[in-house]
Formats: C-alpha cells, sequence, structure tokens
C-alpha cells in the first residue's frame, strides 16, 4: 500500500484521493465486462491514474487525446462511479471534421509525430476544436495518403545535391560497363564495419511487463571488418581484424586486391571519405594505377547509400547472423564464418 501511495503522489491534484480496494475492483470489472467501449476506456484511464501513470502516457496508451483523461479525472472526483457512467449517448464518436484534418495532416508532414503527439499540437492551435480519437486521426491521415513508419536517419539536408546526382549517373554507367563482358571494367565497392558478439536488437516481443533483459555481466567485444564487394561477380574479399582498422590497415588490404585484380581490366574501388581512406602515399597511388590498372574512386560527402557494399553489412548484421550472443572469445572465427558463408549461404539484390 505504501508504495501505491508513493506512486499516487504526482496525480494527486487529479484523482483527490487514493482508490480503495473495493473502487479498484468495480472499475477493474467496468473495464473489462462493460459493454461499452468508451466506458470500458474510461475506467482503465482513472485505474492508471491512480497507478502514478502520466496523463500523456494514458493518452498514447488508450489511444485518445489529453483533454479526455483530464475530463474522466474530474468526473472521478466529483461524482465517483456515477461520473464514470455519465455523459454516453451512443453512436458512433464524434468525427474529425476536414479543416481539423488539413491541420493535422500539415503537422504530420513537418514534423515526425506520433497520432498522439499531432492530436495535441491540433488542440493547441485550436483548443475550442471538438475532441476526436486517434483512431479516426489515422484514418484521416491515411486517406490523406500518409502513414506511420519507422523514422529514418538521413544525410540528404547536408550533401551537395549536384555532386550527387553526378556521381549517381557516373556509377550507374560503370555498373552497366562492369556487367558487359566485352567492356575491360572491374567495379569493386570497398568499406569497414563493425561487429559485436552481442546482436544490436533493441526492441523484442515479450509479455506485457516483463521485458526480456540482456546479462549486463557478458563480456562485450567487437571485431572489425575490411570488404570488397565486386559488383559484377558478386564476390566479396574480407580481412577480419581485432583491433581498430588504421590506414596502414587499409593500404595493405587494397594492395592485395590490386595485385590480385585483372591486369587486362581497369579496376574502379569506389569508397566513401572516411579519414582512413585518405592520405594514402602517392607513390602507392601512382603504382597500383601504372602496375594494377587500380584507381580509387570517392563518393561525395554525406553519400553512404552510393556504396552498395553498406546494403551487405546490413543483412549481415540485421539477417543473416543469428540473433544470439557470441563468446567473446569465439567472436572473430564466428564473423570469418558469417562472411564465407556471402554467395553460397547468404546473398542479397541490389535493387
Amino acid at each position: 500500500m505504501a508504495a501505491v501511495r508513493g506512486r499516487y503522489k504526482r496525480n494527486r491534484h487529479i484523482l483527490g484521493e487514493p482508490l480503495s480496494e473495493v473502487e479498484v475492483q468495480t472499475l477493474q470489472e467496468m473495464s473489462r465486462h462493460h459493454r461499452h467501449a468508451d466506458f470500458r476506456r474510461r475506467a482503465l484511464g482513472v485505474l492508471a491514474l491512480n497507478e502514478g501513470r502520466s496523463v500523456e502516457d494514458i493518452s498514447g496508451v488508450l489511444r485518445v487525446t489529453v483533454p479526455p483523461v483530464y475530463k474522466w479525472a474530474r468526473a472521478w472526483r466529483e461524482r465517483g462511479l456515477m461520473g464514470m457512467l455519465s455523459g454516453h449517448v451512443g453512436g458512433p464518436p464524434r468525427k474529425l471534421t476536414a479543416e481539423l484534418l488539413d491541420v493535422a495532416e500539415r503537422i504530420a508532414r513537418q514534423e515526425a509525430l506520433t497520432l498522439g503527439q499531432i492530436a495535441r499540437k491540433v488542440h493547441e492551435l485550436h483548443p475550442e476544436a471538438p475532441t476526436f480519437s486517434v483512431d479516426r486521426l489515422s484514418v484521416g491521415l491515411r486517406a490523406r495518403g500518409l502513414s506511420f513508419k519507422r523514422n529514418r536517419l538521413t544525410l540528404k539536408k547536408k550533401r551537395n545535391p549536384q555532386r550527387f546526382e553526378s556521381m549517381q549517373e557516373s556509377l550507374n554507367k560503370l555498373r552497366e560497363a562492369a556487367k558487359d563482358k566485352d567492356k575491360e571494367i572491374e567495379l569493386l565497392y570497398f568499406d569497414e564495419t563493425g561487429i559485436a558478439n552481442v546482436p544490436n536488437v533493441q526492441r523484442s516481443w515479450s509479455p506485457l511487463g516483463e521485458p526480456h533483459s540482456a546479462d549486463a555481466s557478458i563480456a562485450r567485444k567487437r571485431v572489425n571488418v575490411l570488404g570488397a564487394l565486386n559488383y559484377a561477380a558478386g564476390t566479396l574479399a574480407f580481412e577480419v581484424h581485432e583491433h581498430t582498422v588504421c590506414r596502414a590497415d587499409v593500404v595493405k588490404f587494397l594492395d592485395r586486391q590490386a595485385s590480385d585484380s585483372a591486369r587486362d581490366k581497369l579496376t574502379v574501388v569506389v569508397m566513401d571519405n572516411a579519414s582512413i581512406h585518405h592520405n594514402i602515399d602517392q607513390d602507392i597511388i601512382h603504382q597500383w594505377m601504372v602496375r594494377d590498372r587500380f584507381v580509387l574512386l570517392f563518393l561525395p560527402p554525406y553519400s553512404p547509400e552510393l556504396n552498395l557494399i553498406e546494403i551487405l553489412w546490413k543483412q549481415a548484421k540485421y539477417h543473416w547472423r543469428e540473433f544470439v550472443t557470441w563468446a567473446a572469445k569465439d567472436l572473430r572465427k564466428e564473423v570469418q564464418a558469417l562472411f564465407d558463408g556471402f554467395g553460397t549461404k547468404f546473398n542479397f539484390s541490389y535493387a
């Protein structure tokens, strides 16, 4: 009981007094068995307030805007259970007007927000507006061509669009030439990535109130992989390092690719502008060009999607590897086996 009272302090001004055991049981029955979903939702809201949940959390979980939660609290505070059972007139919920939907659409197109956040902003801009359910808001926004999806991190706003489009066009021509056996072009995509023994899964399905927990005592370890993806052949040359890779590692790896390259073709190596890719000794670069016909092509800044090996890294980390924690001592062996499977056990489309 002491714990309940402690949590309750945050919402004392909303409900007035903590619910008694009988009131809790009554609202629980109402939340499960009342024939009107509106009343079931009210009961759940008051129970959640009594447990110390914030109004914003409750509005999000019950898929309503904030004002109704305050109304339920006032109804309970003033009339108790009778307040919970009054006010339902039947029929469908009030419609979201076209004018309010216009406002909601503008907000949704400007910012990355949840339905509850969009609804709250609508009411902030139009306090006189009638309340509406987020379910109706969802239907309205979908009818306007919007959908709820995972946000993606992007660098598009930082890059030079002209340089990006020009490089994209050049790479398209190189890819066509690399696929043409009569052309003397070999196209490689080079990059490095890191892989940890603990899979990068931040969310998973679990019973309500019982989230899965990760063992914090597990020794954490990471290895780094250098890779060169041959576009036309669909093969991967790679190395696994247990230390942080540096420019010397990059030079040694590229030198091996240059030595192994077909001398009767021009090999173009696409790479990003990471600091360890630059300041390679000019004598080495000249040797690659003259001896091996092996040239480096640097992408414009903030253009990771032009490097196709990024797709391979993503597939390996999130789709091909088993979502189990590898022992730190076995990490290098497991990563080696993972990339050894490329082309046989695993593959992907460039599209």
